[in-house]
């Protein structure tokens, strides 16, 4: 049978533990204080060369933070991550803007980073091909009107306005206007599928209209933004559904 150890030696025991366990903490905030101290300006130093680079041209230094080309000496640059999608297209940051601007911008762009331009410097090569994948998810975006407002509102309040949650989702008038039109689709017989689609671009365009002037008209109504938004969201998916219906054979 062992023998216990008296309670002071149990004490003096925690005592030490705890002294060697609150030294130990101590000498480590120390030894960050003193890293900090000695390489932390470098860092930082570091950190914003880094993103100087991104925002200027590396051989002329000129500043364009969202332009893929430089307009001075012409070669091709990173860009900043937080260039909105109407920034990197060079495009009005409208939720009015037209496929056609789309479409020439995406065509402007992608002749200036086309592979053959670029094939003999592998690190421009590999610029040229990053900055395509990001040019055709800009067009995709901007291209959809729901994603579009989506991404105007985005950059434009820094908050989702689809994200889970939102309240507005949950808003009776526009649960009523979804209901309705769900039950229209599952009223019309397959075979009238064309006169549905029909009918329900029409009511697409005019939630598009709808969503044009909230931005126009007021920018500063969020509310009425999203409301919009949301009406726009289901018409949207109304028509995907729509798309799906088969004729009766």
């Amino acid at each position: 049978m062992t023998s216990r150890v008296p309670y002071e030696e149990e004490d003096d025991f925690l005592f030490l533990f705890h002294f060697f366990h609150f030294s130990f903490s101590l000498l480590t905030l120390l030894f960050v204080h003193i890293m900090l101290s000695r390489y932390g300006s470098h860092l930082i130093k570091q950190t914003r060369r880094h993103v100087r680079t991104l925002a200027t041209c590396p051989k002329c230094q000129h500043s364009t933070p969202c332009s893929f080309i430089c307009p001075t000496c012409n070669i091709i640059k990173d860009v900043d991550a937080n260039c909105s999608h109407f920034e990197l297209l060079n495009l009005p940051k409208s939720f009015d803007v037209t496929s056609k601007e789309i479409d020439m911008a995406y065509k402007t762009l992608q002749k200036k980073l086309h592979p053959d331009l670029h094939h003999q410097n592998p690190e421009s090569a590999e610029l040229a091909s990053s900055h395509s994948t990001r040019i055709n998810m800009a067009c995709d975006v901007l291209s959809d009107p729901v994603l579009r407002a989506q991404h105007l509102m985005l950059t434009t309040n820094g908050e989702d306005p689809l994200a889970e949650g939102t309240i507005f989702q949950n808003d009776p008038e526009l649960l009523m206007f979804v209901m309705e039109a769900r039950q229209t689709i599952e009223d019309v017989a397959t075979e009238n599928a064309e006169e549905l689609y029909q009918h329900h671009q029409t009511m697409m365009n005019e939630v598009v209209t709808e969503m044009s002037e909230t931005f126009t008209n007021d920018n500063s109504d969020i509310e009425k933004q999203t409301k919009a938004l949301i009406k726009l969201q289901y018409v949207s998916r109304m028509l995907e559904t729509i798309t799906d219906l088969k004729p009766v054979v």
